[in-house]
């Protein structure tokens, strides 16, 4: 007896949590099966019972949980060089049981790793695992802003010495990639850059080609922009890795109150009457409206996952050389084009920061 599988995961792949994933299978037998349990990381557990002696399992809702079970916090503290991010690639082992009319049964189990991104239709995010693999969890041409802390997302799936290179300010320099989601941060809370061992910076203002290189060579683009103000933001892209965006200094605040409730506290003659109701206390929450002007088109597509993303956080500074982030709500945006013959947009978004008041 064995389970036979008409469609599974690739589990030389890293799976999508947040999409569908659907396994469908039988037992290759003769037995009739009585019905079939999924034990989940030896947590969760699904039971199902056969439609013409097949299962059908979809895990999305699960390996979702998973994904999100830390509710998207970033815990990995911002120390230049890399580290192991283990929040976004998670192991999530599947054991089958099919139990059959006459009691027997018969086990499978696989080991996947799953990453909290979710695919587009015509744009999936397809990352091998195998052997020696390693690639970026993330997209390749990126922006960053002088000043401010930012990182990006490398996958392996090996331990192993690999280089960074930045071959224009001729930057080496090599670093121990663990197995996982391995973050190169390039620029710590105050702003500070990476730099090699003789003390020269990674970053130019500019365009820089980094290469990694980890049993093969894996190439990313950055600009980097001179420093500026403005309202800086992080936010977890379609990658389910953190991406970041200096928007314009210049932006509009509205402050919205709303009172939870009143009760009458009429009770006394007119002359010693001030009220006929009080309040309860209010709600209230600060809008913040932001744009960005002339996006090529890869800025663009760094951006526009920050509509749809799960967690938002507004850079509020240092203490003590210790970044202060506030979780915001991104209640909608819209990309413009100005100029379609050279391809620049403008992003509008609104953010909500939510404030404290005397309930």
């Amino acid at each position: 007896m064995a389970i036979v599988y008409t469609s599974k995961p690739n589990v030389n792949r890293l799976i999508n949590a947040f999409n569908n994933n659907v396994f469908e299978f039988a037992d290759d037998g003769a037995k009739t099966a009585k019905k079939c349990t999924v034990l989940i990381n030896n947590t969760f557990s699904l039971t199902r019972t056969p439609i013409n002696n097949n299962f059908h399992f979809n895990l999305k809702e699960m390996c979702s949980l998973i994904a999100r079970e830390d509710n998207w916090q970033d815990n990995t503290p911002n120390v230049l060089g890399l580290s192991l991010d283990d929040d976004i690639i998670k192991d999530l082992i599947i054991k089958f049981t099919i139990q059959f009319t006459d009691y027997t049964i018969v086990n499978n189990q696989t080991t996947y790793s799953i990453l909290r991104s979710v695919s587009q239709i015509n744009n999936v995010i397809d990352i091998e695992k195998t052997t020696n693999s390693n690639d970026f969890v993330s997209l390749n041409n990126l922006t960053f802003f002088k000043g401010y802390p930012f990182d990006f997302t490398y996958y392996s799936n090996v331990e192993y010495n690999g280089v960074l290179l930045n071959p224009a300010p001729g930057f080496y320099k090599i670093y121990n990639f663990v197995v996982g989601s391995n973050r190169f941060f390039l620029s710590d809370n105050i702003g500070n850059l990476l730099k090699d061992d003789g003390n020269d910076n990674i970053l130019q203002v500019g365009l820089n080609i980094l290469y990694i290189s980890l049993f093969n060579v894996k190439r990313i683009n950055i600009k980097l922009v001179d420093s500026c103000s403005g309202v800086y933001l992080k936010y977890i892209n379609e990658f389910g890795s953190w991406s970041y965006w200096l928007f314009n200094s210049i932006y509009t605040s509205t402050i919205n109150a709303r009172i939870k409730d009143e009760f009458n506290v009429d009770f006394k003659d007119i002359t010693e009457t001030s009220a006929t109701t009080l309040i309860t206390g209010k709600d209230g929450e600060e809008t913040l409206n932001l744009t960005s002007k002339n996006l090529d088109t890869n800025e663009i597509a760094q951006l526009q996952s920050i509509l749809t993303s799960p967690r938002v956080e507004l850079y509020n500074g240092t203490v003590n050389s210790v970044a202060l982030w506030q979780t915001v709500i991104v209640r909608g945006g819209s990309f413009t084009w100005t100029n379609t013959k050279r391809d620049l947009a403008n992003i509008s978004i609104q953010i909500i920061k939510n404030k404290y008041t005397q309930v």
